[in-house]
């Protein structure tokens, strides 16, 4: 087991598997960046924590207390983990790796420009190519889907 203290202000935490690799997502309780934990399954006590992201360098959103949802999602087809949050002026966002968590990059979904109000959850999952939900407070819900026909992203509304 391994135990990491979350900021108590930003509680939201995202995780995905990939493989035998588990990735787990979190607000650090000591700076408020959004860490991920690599766990390799095969060994558990082999636990890697790696920063991602820094909110006063890459933009994020500083909301409401407690306004910093995280999601996750994987790509085994391409052996990508992709990690999903609101940036500056409240804009989804999107981060993924193709090397196990060393190395993350900016991801289309940024393109869309879509806007998250305070208060809305997101949920990631994998499907044959990836999918973004945001669920705001008067339950109405945005899905960026990922074409791998295309190579982009497009917006769905739902009601």
């Amino acid at each position: 087991m391994v135990a990491q203290q979350v900021h108590p202000q930003y509680p939201s935490v995202a995780a995905a598997r990939l493989g035998g690799t588990d990735f787990v997502f979190y607000h650090g309780i000591e700076d408020k960046m959004i860490w991920v934990l690599t766990i390799d399954s095969t060994k558990p006590s082999r636990v890697q924590r790696r920063q991602i992201l820094d909110p006063n360098s890459d933009g994020m959103y500083e909301g409401t207390t407690g306004f910093r949802p995280l999601a996750a999602s994987t790509w085994e087809a391409e052996n990508e983990v992709y990690m999903y949050y609101v940036g500056i002026n409240r804009r989804l966002r999107e981060v993924y790796t193709r090397d196990k968590g060393a190395t993350w990059r900016v991801g289309k979904v940024d393109g869309l420009r879509i806007e998250v109000l305070d208060g809305s959850g997101l949920c990631a999952t994998s499907t044959p190519d990836a999918a973004v939900y945001i669920v705001n407070r008067l339950n109405h819900i945005t899905e960026a889907r990922y074409d791998s026909g295309s190579d982009d992203y497009y917006p769905l509304e739902h009601s």
